[in-house]
């Protein structure tokens, strides 16, 4: 348990924010992703054009 010791508020501080970094950037590829799909009645236009 010494290794439990020895680690500093400052270091879970950094954990804290890298953790909310990571969920951010997942959180911005996801809604991305979602945006750029094609919608579920737009293929029916398109053939029709």
């Amino acid at each position: 348990m010494e290794f439990l010791r020895s680690l500093s508020p400052e270091f879970f501080d950094t954990v804290i924010l890298v953790v909310i970094v990571i969920g951010l950037a997942a959180a911005g590829v996801r809604l991305y992703a979602d945006f750029n799909r094609p919608l579920p009645g737009n293929r029916r236009r398109q053939e029709e054009k």
